[in-house]
């Protein structure tokens, strides 16, 4: 065949019937059609040892070693894998490439842990009976975090000294007497009922502190004690196999077969963890004739009776958050009383279950950090007549009145604040419905205790003053405004 059609045949071929042959026969041929181009922009530092195969000013979906002229296929979307296994292999390119890319074997370490030989293990074993035995410490030491966090420092220490020789292990080991680091342990002594002393560990931390006087000590360990993470292992642990089983039985329509509909839980509802083990609890026990065997397990986890408490706790929570989202009425009177209501709510009693002291702790802590009280929520509390004489939280009293006639300084002008008269005002009493004076609601809980023994004034006239004499008391369902 002529040269002539030998190009003829070439450019008339498509991609799919070039083969890498073809090209290898165009190069020993040094064939004028066929040409190597170097790429524009590269990312991978292979590039520098191939080049694009074109043939009659085409790019073809082939490379071409610059070293020994051995062709690859290639594609845009096929990465540059065989490159570098081919540099690695050409017989003409230098051993050492520089700016070569490793395999992913090379970077990274095997997922499976590689197994750890029997003897090695049998060393260790007895290396650590004769720790405990002649240090005399207990085995128990070696499970502790402090423990295995110093054999992983040192083990990670003698992987990088490993090509060190003759390296003495006391050369790394502090001696005690220099060390100048101080630590502080903290410990919590309870005393029960039946003088039985109880210790608790808290841990040992670092001591950051200039001196070592007692209010330094004190600083360290209420702010020790305050980054202390709250959690709530019992409860949470419940709650995950609460949501494992809800979202199996509404995914598989079994929840048809029950008397209510479980609640999927959602992280932008209020209260929604509520909702979600209410509705799960009034179908408790139904729920083992619609579930597979492979979710008893998680069902049998569940302790009822923690489950009960848990819902009666978090069910005032509930019914704030709904006193809250009225829409007709004010309601920033309400914030104060609440706060503290919720805060009585979470106090720890000694017969309260493991869990419930967890939820308790951690929510009152919740409270504490973001609820946060401003000065129009005294003034609207003091402004309310069942809450100002503030029988629930008495301490917040004083700082109410002071905030309220500060406001009424800004308002009213010096002269007309006191009004002097010579007749005394009495102080109003209005009789009380008994169907209303027995509290019912979680909001008519929060109202000051009647009282029945005021004092007539004795000075002159003062608005503020009548009205903190007043003996009147709102229901829950009167109108603030209207007062």
């Amino acid at each position: 065949t002529s040269p002539v059609c030998k190009k003829i045949i070439i450019n008339g071929m498509d991609d799919s019937s070039l083969t890498k042959e073809k090209i290898i026969q165009l190069i020993r041929n040094y064939d004028a059609s066929l040409t190597f181009v170097k790429p524009k922009t590269s990312s991978s530092p292979v590039w520098s040892s191939f080049s694009y195969v074109f043939i009659s000013n085409r790019k073809k979906d082939f490379v071409c070693c610059d070293k020994c002229k051995d062709v690859l296929h290639h594609k845009s979307d096929s990465g540059t894998s065989n490159m570098i296994k081919h540099i690695k292999s050409c017989q003409t390119t230098s051993k050492d490439i520089p700016n070569a890319s490793l395999t992913i074997k090379e970077y990274l370490r095997p997922k499976t842990a590689q197994p750890i030989s029997r003897i090695f293990k049998e060393k260790i074993t007895d290396a650590t009976v004769e720790f405990v035995a002649v240090d005399n410490r207990a085995f128990e030491l070696v499970s502790g975090d402090g423990f295995i966090n110093l054999a992983q420092t040192i083990f990670n220490v003698g992987q990088d000294l490993s090509k060190t020789p003759d390296v003495n292990v006391l050369d790394l080991i502090p001696n005690p007497r220099t060390v100048s680091v101080s630590f502080c342990g903290i410990a919590l002594f309870y005393l029960n009922d039946e003088l039985k002393l109880h210790v608790f560990i808290l841990g040992c931390f670092p001591y950051d502190r200039d001196n070592q006087t007692a209010s330094q000590i004190r600083q360290f360990v209420d702010n020790v004690i305050d980054k202390v993470p709250v959690k709530c292992e019992i409860a949470q642990e419940m709650f995950v196999h609460v949501r494992k089983i809800v979202s199996h039985t509404r995914r598989t329509h079994k929840q048809t077969k029950l008397s209510r509909k479980l609640q999927s839980y959602c992280d932008t509802r209020f209260n929604g963890a509520f909702l979600t083990m209410d509705v799960f609890l009034l179908v408790f026990d139904e729920l083992p004739g619609v579930l597979e065997r492979a979710l008893m397990n998680d069902y049998e986890s569940i302790d009822k009776d923690l489950l009960s408490c848990i819902c009666l706790f978090l069910k005032p929570f509930e019914e704030v958050i709904e006193q809250f989202s009225s829409d007709t009425k004010p309601t920033i009177y309400k914030v104060l009383p609440f706060k503290q209501y919720l805060l009585n709510h979470c106090k720890i009693h000694p017969d309260d279950h493991d869990g419930i002291q967890q939820v308790k702790t951690f929510l009152e802590k919740r409270i504490q950090d973001v609820w946060i009280i401003h000065d129009i929520h005294y003034i609207t509390t003091f402004l309310h007549p069942s809450f100002k004489n503030f029988d629930k939280c008495s301490d917040f009293r004083a700082k109410a009145i002071d905030l309220t006639k500060n406001e009424l300084m800004k308002r009213q002008p010096s002269s007309s604040i006191i009004c002097s008269t010579n007749n005394k005002s009495p102080a109003r009493i209005v009789e009380l419905d008994p169907q209303t004076s027995s509290p019912k609601t979680l909001l008519s809980q929060c109202f000051d205790t009647p009282k029945n023994d005021l004092k007539l004034p004795t000075t002159p006239y003062d608005e503020l003053e009548e009205y903190i004499a007043l003996n009147v008391r709102l229901s829950e369902n009167d109108d603030i405004l209207l007062f």
